[in-house]
């Protein structure tokens, strides 16, 4: 029943608009009141009842977070991981009553002991030899229900006075009267956040960079052990059974590291990573990548199955092999949140040189200066505790379920976003239909809004039977939402079946169940119904008028990034190529069917003319979107490294992009991400530090002004900081006026012509990103999450050059300076205000540069490796708007 149902309340009759059956219901509807029937009068329902006693999810225990932190980090990046962990861990982010244990990695896995008596408990590493080379050692997941699993419960057993007092609380009382060392205060492997918090900041600075004398990367890293482990603590803490589906929702792993796995189970020879070899062959090197990746979804599947979602932090993006930490974090429900290294923008790795092969700091000071705040990427730690903390407080639910019926006519092809199949252990007192005759599912809109129709919050309804048996039940279309949390969204593709000429109008409903975690300690589950009728039209001006173009971006996006991923566009340049003539074709498409037919030219005696098909200007924001993304650091053309930072064995496959990493990231970013975070991801926005805002020493917030995002606008804006949203980053560019640079007087943040981020500019950044400062006043977690809607929090980097049209910021933005000044001021009026003569000087001085940044490019491949066929690809990458749209044979703008 909706609001567009046919009925007759007299009678108690109904008929459903969906199906065409009558129903017949004169004991539900005992009034003619329609205000007594939420569904009637409102686009947008939400019922909301107590679970049952006895369900699994009332069984919840008290939260336990554990932290693994790598300790092969740089020391700067090691700093701001620390500082982050102190500042979310002395904030409201977290109950007080919250379990905390801290592990740490590196060539073995220690667990820390939070009480007075500080030391850490090295755990055995079963099924790996300890000199066992980078790589070579056997790539088996160990169960956290096997050996190591029972070590640390032996470990918690003798060590841990939380644990014994949860088992018998006779028991520590024995323990403590035995022996004063073992007490409740001096072991605490598992403790409480306001029992452990002021131990905290000596167990933390106790940490130190090890291994100095070796690359970032060759480094010994049990990253996959200490994960085995951490969700070994939480399951012999909490004595769960390990061979039963649990639902853990207040539990989380969350994993800081600087760099991929080189020992243990999960760990790949760094050759073969940096030549991108594929999971699927036959050849030795194969295989092995296969081993690794089905350690990682074994992981991946334990966590999932405890309800225990694991976080990955790494403080670069690129040669941390993210196939494998995306299986881990996308498979227990969790996320994979790489940081942007402003010095080799999306991609560099450890500088690497035959000279100096450790890739030691040259300059101490500069390391000292980095690990003092003042970073350029990598762990930030004012930027690292916001995204920590809003990963922490993102959950609002669990088990997610997600509907979709439909009139005839339309009918469900394929879901995108972070959903699954629905598994009979997952679905607690579901009858769900048969899941294989429904759309299919794909991992990958902004998640379903509290508000219904017209902005108004849901009507609440009475409360319905168990689902199964009432009212509500799942579809052959119904998949499973695994991160029921702010800041994900669900996309679904529909196909017409037949004409729509004697149908008016078309009913579509979505219904969106979980058992709501957030606010009280009683739970209920949430059904939210929203019905939307669709209106079929004959006008094509009336159709487009009604088009949703920044939606139609993002659902466009995230089948082309769908089908990118599962071609492997994002290790291959062939497969990159192909996706973005893709991408083009779907613009191509979308003008031959909404466009009209214009002549660009006669030809020879009326043969040979060409034609374009001019853009509908409602659909202008989806054009956009579409040329940025093919050209963007996702799908776009390979740029070369920077000499010396990447070894010249990634080059040895003639197609392999050395930037594979960084580009599965943004592809799944895009996936997962809500419509309105896909098209900031799809088409950034640029953005002018005001003069005179935020930049003294009183901390006066900061006051950006929207740019067109062009090459001309960054030109124009010498003289004050750029920002530039890219979704899965913020880029920040600081003004090239050295009298006017933020951060060189009174921001006590160092800053040089390296660049680093000061204060200022991080707030500016912060803004854009809309994480402003949270109210003192706000302390409780639902607040904050409400407040923080945007997950992930971007990286922030600073990037230089902008303001003289070089730089990777620059790259960005629209080269508007191949085109005319008629097509410059169509695209952007803004422009008008240079004039003709201007406009023409800064275009000259412009094209001048990208010529000189190309020949610089080039040499820069050659001296990098980087193969032939890929370094001629960037051409393309070089095309305005106006020239990729026309050689498509798109016309984007009217003709003089």
């Amino acid at each position: 029943m909706n609001v567009y149902c046919k009925t007759n309340l007299a009678k108690g009759v109904w008929k459903c608009n969906l199906c065409g059956t009558v129903n017949i219901n004169r004991e539900q509807l005992p009034t003619t009141d329609i205000q007594a029937y939420p569904e009637l009068f409102s686009e947008g329902v939400e019922y909301v009842c107590r679970l049952p006693d006895g369900h699994p999810v009332l069984q919840q225990l008290p939260g336990h977070v554990v932290f693994a932190v790598d300790t092969t980090m740089d020391p700067g990046d090691l700093q701001g991981a620390k500082e982050a962990l102190l500042s979310v861990l002395s904030s409201p982010s977290l109950p007080p009553t919250t379990r905390i244990s801290l592990v740490t990695f590196d060539g073995c896995v220690a667990v820390h002991n939070l009480g007075t008596r500080r030391c850490a408990h090295v755990l055995p590493l079963p099924g790996a030899a300890s000199g066992a080379a980078p790589g070579r050692v056997a790539a088996a997941a160990v169960s956290p229900a096997g050996e190591l699993q029972a070590t640390v419960q032996l470990l918690l057993n003798r060590h841990c006075a939380a644990t014994v007092a949860a088992r018998s609380p006779a028991a520590v009382a024995q323990q403590e009267g035995a022996s004063s060392s073992c007490s409740g205060a001096a072991n605490l492997l598992v403790g409480e956040l306001r029992e452990c918090s002021s131990r905290l900041p000596k167990v933390l600075a106790s940490l130190r960079t090890v291994q100095m004398d070796a690359p970032v990367r060759e480094r010994a890293r049990h990253m996959c052990t200490a994960m085995e482990a951490a969700l070994s603590l939480i399951a012999a803490h909490a004595g769960i059974d390990l061979s039963r589906q649990h639902c853990l929702y207040g539990c989380r792993v969350v994993v800081l590291t600087g760099g991929p796995a080189t020992r243990g189970p999960g760990a790949v020879p760094l050759e073969l990573l940096d030549q991108a070899v594929t999971e699927k062959g036959r050849g030795p090197e194969n295989r092995t990548v296969a081993a690794a990746l089905d350690s990682g979804v074994a992981i991946g599947s334990a966590a999932g199955k405890m309800g225990v979602p694991i976080d990955i932090f790494t403080c670069t993006v690129t040669g941390i092999n993210a196939p494998l930490l995306t299986a881990i974090a996308h498979g227990s429900g969790g996320e994979l949140m790489p940081q942007l290294n402003a010095q080799h923008h999306h991609h560099q790795l450890q500088r690497w040189s035959p000279e100096d092969p450790n890739g030691a700091p040259a300059d101490a000071k500069d390391a000292d200066a980095r690990a003092g705040g003042g970073p350029t990427g990598g762990f930030v730690g004012k930027l690292l505790a916001k995204q920590l903390s809003v990963a922490l407080t993102r959950r609002f639910g669990v088990e997610g379920y997600l509907d979709c019926f439909c009139s005839e006519g339309l009918r469900p092809l394929q879901w995108l976003g972070p959903l699954d199949t629905i598994r009979a252990d997952h679905a607690y007192g579901l009858l769900p239909g048969s899941a294989g005759d429904g759309p299919s599912s794909a991992a990958g809109t902004e998640a379903l809004s509290t508000a219904a129709a017209q902005g108004k919050a849901p009507v609440l309804a009475w409360a319905p039977d168990a689902l199964g048996r009432g009212p509500f039940y799942l579809s052959p279309a119904a998949c499973a939402v695994s991160a029921v949390e702010v800041g994900r969204g669900a996309s679904l593709r529909l196909e017409v079946t037949h004409d729509l000429d004697d149908i008016p109008a078309l009913v579509l409903q979505v219904v969106f169940q979980y058992v709501e975690t957030s606010g009280s300690s009683q739970l209920y589950r949430v059904t939210r119904v929203v019905t939307r009728k669709i209106q079929v039209v004959e006008s094509r001006g009336e159709f487009l008028r009604s088009v949703n173009p920044t939606a139609a971006a993002a659902l466009l996006g995230k089948q082309a990034a769908l089908e990118a991923k599962k071609a492997g566009a994002f290790r291959d340049c062939r497969r990159a190529e192909e996706a973005r003539y893709a991408v083009g074709a779907a613009l191509g498409l979308v003008g031959a069917r909404c466009g009209e037919e214009v002549k660009a030219g006669r030809g020879l005696l009326g043969f040979g003319a060409r034609k374009l098909r001019q853009w509908p200007p409602e659909l202008m924001p989806l054009a956009y979107a579409l040329y940025h993304f093919q050209r963007g650091p996702t799908l776009g053309p390979p740029s070369p490294p920077a000499p010396g930072t990447h070894p010249p064995s990634a080059h040895a496959h003639l197609h392999a992009l050395w930037d594979s990493d960084a580009r599965l990231a943004g592809l799944n970013a895009l996936l997962w991400s809500s419509w309105g975070s896909a098209y900031r991801i799809m088409s950034p926005k640029l953005y002018a530090l005001l003069p005179g805002s935020g930049g003294g020493s009183e901390g006066g917030g900061v006051q950006l002004a929207a740019l067109p995002c062009v090459s001309l606008a960054a030109v124009m804006a010498r003289a004050v900081p750029l920002v530039l949203d890219v979704g899965t980053a913020v880029l920040v560019s600081n003004t090239e006026e050295p009298q006017q640079r933020y951060g060189t007087a009174g921001s006590g943040v160092h800053d040089h012509c390296s660049g680093s981020l000061s204060a200022p500019l991080l707030e500016a950044a912060f803004q854009a990103m809309g994480l402003g400062a949270l109210p003192p006043a706000e302390d409780d977690v639902a607040a904050r999450a409400a407040h923080m809607r945007r997950f992930p929090v971007p990286s922030v980097a600073l990037l230089p050059g902008a303001q003289e049209g070089a730089g990777a910021l620059a790259a960005r933005l629209i080269p508007v300076h191949r085109d005319g000044y008629e097509e410059q001021t169509m695209q952007h009026p803004q422009l008008r205000q240079l004039g003709r003569d201007v406009a023409a000087q800064l275009s000259k001085q412009l094209l001048e540069g990208a010529a000189a940044a190309a020949a610089a490019s080039a040499s820069a491949a050659a001296a990098a490796g980087l193969p032939l066929k890929q370094a001629k690809q960037a051409v393309a990458g070089a095309l305005s708007f106006v020239e990729w749209c026309r050689s498509l044979n798109v016309q984007p703008f009217p003709t003089l």
